[in-house]
């Protein structure tokens, strides 16, 4: 990727050096740490997410961290994590967030993208259902989408 492209008012930016403490500070989030427990970015602990094979991006509203992704990929087909910062979260901003992954995922040559969300993050899957995925499998406690 050429590190920054932008989706609506969003912008997925790739990881640097200066971004370290903020990361750390959203991986500190109670909320955060359970969204990634079951998908690939790191099962909640910081550094796996950083040492993970994984495309990891930041999402960005102008000069704010508004969340941080990983997308990772077998072939044509894609598997998603993302979690938004707590100072973002009820501002509408999960479906440009998702448009964002979507296009990163597009530009890559990913055809089918999949993601794993806590059946009670019930914000998360109505952002993502807005954004065309589709129910694929419900486990106990998580549905898996996929577009």
């Amino acid at each position: 990727m050429d590190g920054e492209k932008y989706y609506g008012m969003i912008q997925c930016k790739d990881i640097g050096a200066e971004h370290i403490d903020a990361l750390k500070a959203i991986f500190t989030d109670k909320d955060v740490r359970g969204q990634f427990s079951s998908a690939p970015l790191a099962s909640g602990r910081f550094e796996r997410f950083l040492f993970s094979s994984a495309d990891k991006f930041l999402l960005m509203q102008n000069e704010n961290i508004v969340g941080v992704a990983a997308l990772s990929r077998s072939g044509t087909r894609g598997f998603f994590g993302y979690a938004l910062a707590p100072a973002f979260r009820g501002l509408g901003l999960a479906a440009e967030c998702l448009g964002a992954i979507q296009l990163r995922a597009r530009e890559s040559g990913i055809q089918t993208l999949t993601t794993n969300i806590a059946a009670e993050n019930t914000p998360s899957v109505r952002a993502a259902t807005r954004a065309g995925f589709r129910p694929f499998r419900l486990f106990e406690k998580n549905i898996i989408l996929t577009q």
